[in-house]
């Protein structure tokens, strides 16, 4: 297990890929906006499942744990083209953030369309900057927020998650509610009523997580959170994200991010 935290240096991709790869669970400092140029991915976001068509957006706020997997029933081998931007917070004014709180948006035709020339603008100002790019650029990057707050009212999914799915968001929904007590498979497989090896084989093939990845990644980020907005004590911090051992949390943290939380803190304090 893995937990990523980009700075978002790397502002603009566009890729063309087999949608077999399953990415790593991760989080950025900064905003993902993905839109879909062609073909099929499966995003997990925080607790929520989303199967990705082309035309679809997705948008994911800082600090928000995601997951990439394949669609289920797809075929071994398809491929998939996506256009990835990685605006910071300070990019994205604040009336747009009050509208783009949804992850999922399936807008029209007529509006992918827009969302697309505008990534497409972006994409040839990154490649061939100018000394006003980086004012075309946030133009560009509003129209999208636009476009994206006028079709606030499109995400509802359509029928493509199972009721196996739905189920596995409720248990998601649970463990981030209650993910600094001292969770189990065992428990939550009982609570649910499941098997508890099928409970385990449902959970990964509709989030992409085993569920100690996924309550550790919960724990951890809550963790990076506090460090960075808090003046608390690691031996607190620890507590609050359901550790009771100090040392081990620490020894977790630094698995994840590669360095202990009183680095990272001073890391976050030397920036602001």
């Amino acid at each position: 297990m893995e937990l990523k935290v980009s700075t978002g240096e790397s502002f603009l991709s566009r890729s063309y890929a087999s949608s077999d790869g399953v990415s790593k669970a991760h989080c950025h400092d900064c905003y993902e906006i993905y839109y879909m140029i062609e073909g099929n991915r499966r995003y997990f976001i925080n607790e929520k499942i989303f199967d990705v068509r082309t035309g679809d957006v997705i948008v994911i706020p800082e600090q928000t744990i995601h997951k990439v997997t394949k669609c289920p029933n797809r075929k071994s081998g398809e491929m998939h083209r996506r256009f990835l931007i990685y605006p910071t917070a300070e990019m994205i004014p604040n009336v747009f953030k009050h509208f783009i709180k949804h992850y999922h948006y399936r807008p029209s035709p007529q509006d992918s369309r827009k969302i697309k020339e505008s990534l497409e603008e972006i994409e040839t100002e990154v490649n061939s900057p100018r000394s006003f790019s980086p004012q075309l650029i946030q133009a560009s990057l509003i129209r999208i927020l636009g476009v994206l707050a006028d079709n606030s009212d499109k995400t509802a999914r359509t029928g493509e998650v199972s009721h196996h799915d739905l189920l596995m968001e409720e248990v998601c929904h649970y463990i981030m509610n209650h993910f600094n007590e001292p969770l189990t498979l065992d428990e939550l497989s009982r609570k649910y009523r499941f098997n508890k090896s099928y409970f385990s084989v449902l959970f990964k093939e509709s989030t992409g997580f085993n569920f100690l990845e996924y309550l550790t990644n919960l724990r951890i980020v809550h963790a990076a959170n506090l460090l960075k907005e808090t003046n608390l004590p690691i031996t607190e911090i620890s507590n609050q994200c359901g550790y009771n051992d100090s040392n081990y949390f620490a020894a977790v943290f630094k698995k994840i991010f590669c360095v202990t939380p009183i680095k990272y803190r001073k890391h976050f304090r030397e920036k602001t």
